[in-house]
């Protein structure tokens, strides 16, 4: 301890050190809301700090925005998850619309993609969730499929075929 500092006083006595004062949060409200796209599946949002963000139609509608409504930064960072959440699982979906596929072969082409970590695992959560993306089943599937498309014999059977051809 430096000499003349008393050891009983706590360091705020006999002073008020206050909070510096922060200057609230503008206000941003969101100012327009008009439907994009050739289908109409996104729409531009524009707020009144002079921002836009292109969000999907289901994320406008489940999050009930309309022209007017208070957001915060909070309120946009939630969004753009949600939407990019929601375009993972599209994503995912039109990838498994052709064949099944594996949890990984999903995730590898998810980050392909570029989708963050954060919307490829909630896609695989949700396709697995709703059994689209199923290890087991794919596995069936590629075993029965090489069936039948790349038979493979045995070595027993064809040893046993090639000495049964020379007794006949």
């Amino acid at each position: 301890m430096p000499p003349g500092e008393n050891p009983t006083a706590t360091p705020f006595d006999g002073e008020f050190h206050a909070e510096p004062q922060r200057e609230p949060a503008p206000v941003v409200r969101i100012t327009a809301l008009r439907p994009r796209g050739a289908k109409g599946n996104s729409f531009a949002v524009a707020l009144s700090n002079g921002e836009r963000l292109r969000l999907r139609t289901e994320t406008v509608a489940a999050r009930g925005l309309a022209v007017g409504d208070s957001v915060d930064a909070a309120d946009i960072l939630a969004w753009q998850q949600d939407d990019r959440n929601r375009r993972a699982v599209e994503a995912g979906l039109t990838f498994i619309s052709y064949r099944p596929r594996s949890a990984k072969e999903v995730g590898d082409h998810l980050r392909k993609k570029s989708f963050d970590p954060a919307a490829r695992d909630h896609a695989l959560q949700r396709l697995t969730a709703l059994g689209y993306v199923d290890d087991a089943a794919f596995a069936r599937f590629w075993v029965e499929s090489r069936d039948t498309h790349r038979p493979r014999e045995c070595r027993q059977n064809s040893l046993v075929h090639s000495i049964s051809a020379r007794i006949w």
